[in-house]
């Protein structure tokens, strides 16, 4: 099955070299967790988008996102006769995850007018990695059932709206997009927080690098 998928997304690559003007399109931004409000990334990523028609792009997109630590506590307890019974525990949680996703950018705007409005509708698979550490007195304490570090992996959709400006070299795009947890991926252990699903907006620039002989 793995052999045929590749082969399907080999043979399409190639028809997209083939057939279609070639973007190479960096950029970053800012996310947030639906989830669980306080978790915030930042995006850094890379495109190549392969224009087929004035209405259809295929997107190939590869996106690290970098955690912006969740500060928080925990109540820790000691059996210690001499001790307070509970203490403030520090909670440090840095969420990031990268992606891999083949989109679709479907344009519902003016074919003619240098300003478009795209639709965008994609699948891929995400990482997602959440880090959790604690900072207390662990020899006279103890926490009772502590978040734990998850790493979760699993497919995924995403779409969005996105606004592209054409430029007489390139093209500068902002896009908002939203996106499902992965759908293979559940918590590990008992836990405070839940698997992200991320609100994102991102900006970047097209640079073209290819272009069929009849294209514009």
């Amino acid at each position: 099955m793995k052999k045929k998928m590749l082969t399907v997304i080999s043979l399409s690559l190639h028809s997209a070299v083939c057939m279609s003007q070639i973007y190479i399109e960096p950029f970053i931004g800012y996310q947030a967790d639906m989830n669980r409000g306080n978790f915030r990334q930042l995006n850094t990523g890379l495109q190549s988008s392969f224009k087929f028609s004035k209405t259809y792009e295929l997107v190939f997109q590869v996106q690290k996102s970098w955690p912006k630590p969740s500060n928080g506590t925990d109540s820790s307890f000691s059996l210690n006769p001499n001790l307070p019974l509970y203490a403030l525990a520090q909670k440090s949680i840095r969420p990031s995850s990268f992606i891999i996703t083949f989109g679709n950018r479907i344009r519902l705007t003016n074919e003619t007018s240098p300003n478009a409005l795209n639709l965008l509708l994609n699948i891929g698979f995400c990482n997602q990695s959440i880090e959790v550490k604690y900072n207390y007195n662990k020899s006279d304490y103890t926490i009772l059932n502590p978040d734990q570090t998850q790493d979760i992996s699993g497919v995924y959709l995403g779409g969005g709206i996105e606004y592209i400006r054409l430029l007489k070299k390139g093209r500068v795009f902002i896009q908002m997009t939203a996106s499902t947890p992965p759908g293979a991926g559940k918590i590990k252990y008992p836990s405070t927080f839940n698997i992200m699903a991320p609100v994102a907006v991102n900006v970047g620039y097209s640079f073209m690098v290819s272009k069929k002989k009849n294209g514009k």
